[in-house]
């Protein structure tokens, strides 16, 4: 039975961490509970420098209280994984929401930023950018999308700073495995029952073009729709509803079937050690952060097998 809850409610749960690390797999595991709600657009991005308004957050907080709800629920998450390289965002919420949960997920870098630029590639990495650029070259034009991001010792050691023992990091690695973690994540937030490893769920994999010609044709119809589009889309329905509606029918994936497969390469050695390279320091810096190694990572065995 639905009942509609007086209080106020409030996000007190917050799913920062790095692009492409399985945010979006833990976000559809956690809106099965009865006692989380997730808006139905996971990612608000309302605490980041460039869309925070303090005028604005009580438009904000009407995502988690705009429908009734059972009064089972604890918790009001928001997943956006673009808060988690910028200080300011925590500050924010610490400051509004200071007694909040934050889950952070982290992945293998080698493969979170392998992932990510295939991800900002079809994309045109948010610019009008035409350039087929590789990976090393992508990372060297826009570090602040793919370098800074896997910065993990730097940007976990400020989200700890903010909210201390309200941190709970998880690595994607073990995540997926099954359930161990879920219990760990279940009992962190009090959950009166455990979160359930998903049998339908899948954690979306990556894809590359499958030609360089079709490749060409997704990106200039992606820069040319989208510029062309999100004034008057914005103006008729709000950008934001016809995100959640493009997504919920999944015509993203819808249109990248056409143009894109389940990407099957590996990255290559070269590209392995230059990111390894970039961040040695980080890496060797990120057990005393999480309180363990990270060895079932290619990238830390590879930083210490260098300074070794």
């Amino acid at each position: 039975m639905k009942h509609s809850i007086s209080r106020l409610q409030t996000p007190n749960l917050f799913v920062p961490g790095a692009p492409k690390s399985g945010t979006t797999y833990l976000a559809n595991i956690l809106c099965t509970h009865p006692e989380v709600f997730i808006p139905g657009e996971k990612e608000l991005h309302f605490f980041c420098d460039w869309k925070y308004a303090e005028d604005k957050r009580p438009n904000y907080e009407s995502r988690f209280h705009d429908r009734d709800c059972d009064q089972k629920l604890k918790w009001w998450a928001d997943c956006s994984t673009s808060y988690w390289t910028q200080e300011s965002a925590a500050s924010l919420i610490q400051k509004h929401y200071p007694n909040s949960r934050i889950l952070i997920l982290l992945r293998d870098p080698i493969s979170q930023i392998y992932s990510h630029y295939w991800h900002l590639r079809r994309q045109n990495f948010h610019c009008e950018n035409t350039e087929k650029l590789n990976l090393q070259e992508a990372i060297q034009q826009y570090p602040e999308h793919l370098l800074e991001p896997a910065l993990y010792s730097k940007h976990l050691s400020t989200w700890k700073n903010y909210f201390g023992s309200n941190v709970k990091v998880i690595l994607f690695e073990d995540l997926i495995k099954g359930q161990e973690k879920l219990d760990q994540i279940s009992e962190f937030l009090g959950l009166s029952s455990t979160l359930k490893s998903p049998e339908s769920l899948d954690s979306r994999g990556g894809v590359e073009p499958k030609n360089k010609l079709l490749e060409s044709v997704y990106r200039s119809a992606y820069r040319n729709t989208t510029r062309a589009l999100i004034k008057p889309v914005d103006a008729i329905f709000g950008w934001d509803n016809f995100l959640k509606y493009f997504n919920r029918i999944g015509a993203r994936q819808k249109l990248e079937l056409l143009f894109y497969r389940k990407k099957s390469s590996r990255i290559s050695d070269e590209d392995a050690s230059f990111i390894v390279e970039l961040l040695r320091a980080d890496l060797n810096n990120l057990p005393e952060q999480l309180g363990f190694q990270p060895d079932c990572w290619r990238s830390y065995r590879m930083a210490q097998n260098d300074t070794s």
